[in-house]
């Protein structure tokens, strides 16, 4: 089972799994929270120059044994940094991924989600026998193909200054132990907050309470990107998997609660969809709407999260014979 959840994520994962026998769904635990930015103009971004990916590639090195090299220099041209990229590819060992964010927009007949331009997207390229075909590996939408090399290269441009890519040798891909993948999901844990709902509450907070037209108009482009932020919700499916693999649970009980992320991620869009409404419209009275909806959310990844948590105390006393140990300042959640 394959869901898409992170770009660069979905990328990294696939190589363990073409290169390997470990299990990556652990690398997955706590991309439900995962890191995004409110800007200085108060919208949400999934992308921007203040976020980081240094601690999933450190991450990632810790799990598989996999080190991350950034072949992409922030100090040269957009122009210079594609000519280290087709000197990278010129040798390319059968082992070697290439990584590249590109914007996926530009890219002729390929989708994006929330149809958004731009849309800053990792995936993997090497060569064919041909000079003006790409092979493009593309995990986190299930593609793969040819593509005309000119029309990656534009899309790779059209990024800018906020290029970036990197390198990976997948010779040996290690498997985490254990005791390794119990320290790394209570590392990633948080169930003490869900901030993303805390963030959309608190744009929405600050527009109604402003009430011009021009604060609730700002909503648009400040949720614009609620949905693709919601899409890292599913992430919690691979955690009920890899759990319940060893719990031997019913497939009922995992459909239960995937059908608890898919009711999170609707609310979401529900969400979204009332947030244009107020901005198109200036109609305040949908406000106390768009909060309840944000209050359901809540409540619904609160519940998901207990259900993690205990299916986490079960595997660890089935793998390593010890209950789950309490958290530190949570001690609400369930023992």
């Amino acid at each position: 089972m394959s869901i898409k959840i992170h770009c660069l994520m979905s990328c990294l994962c696939e190589i363990v799994k073409r290169r390997g026998e470990a299990d990556h769904r652990p690398f997955y635990f706590g991309v439900w929270d995962a890191e995004f930015d409110v800007t200085d103009d108060g919208r949400l971004a999934y992308h921007s120059e203040r976020l980081s990916h240094q601690r999933r590639f450190d991450d990632y090195e810790r799990l598989f044994g996999l080190r991350a090299q950034r072949w992409h220099d922030p100090g040269l041209s957009p122009e210079r940094n594609v000519e280290r990229l087709l000197e990278l590819m010129e040798e390319q060992p059968e082992h070697r991924y290439l990584l590249v964010m590109l914007d996926m927009s530009r890219l002729p007949d390929r989708e994006t989600k929330a149809s958004m331009s731009p849309f800053p997207h990792y995936l993997m390229v090497s060569k064919t026998d041909r000079d003006d075909t790409w092979f493009v590996f593309d995990p986190d939408f299930r593609w793969e193909g040819e593509a005309k090399k000119d029309d990656v290269v534009a899309a790779i441009l059209a990024m800018g200054e906020d290029g970036a890519g990197y390198s990976i040798d997948a010779q040996a891909v290690g498997a985490p132990s254990l005791e390794l993948v119990d320290a790394y999901f209570r590392e990633t844990f948080r169930p003490e907050r869900n901030e993303l709902t805390e963030q959309v509450r608190a744009i929405v907070a600050r527009a109604a309470g402003a009430g011009t037209p021009e604060a609730l108009a700002h909503l648009l482009p400040a949720l614009k990107q609620l949905k693709v932020l919601a899409i890292r919700k599913y992430g919690y499916e691979y955690a009920l998997m890899y759990f319940q693999d060893t719990l031997g649970y019913s497939r009922d009980r995992f459909l239960k609660w995937a059908n608890q992320i898919e009711d999170l991620c609707q609310t979401y869009s529900t969400a979204h969809y009332l947030s244009v409404k107020i901005a198109m419209t200036g109609k305040k009275a949908l406000v106390e709407t768009l909060l309840e909806s944000l209050d359901e959310a809540d409540a619904i990844e609160r519940g998901i999260k207990e259900e993690i948590w205990l299916q986490y105390d079960g595997w660890r006393q089935a793998t390593l014979g010890e209950p789950a140990p309490p958290l530190r300042g949570q001690a609400e959640v369930p023992a």
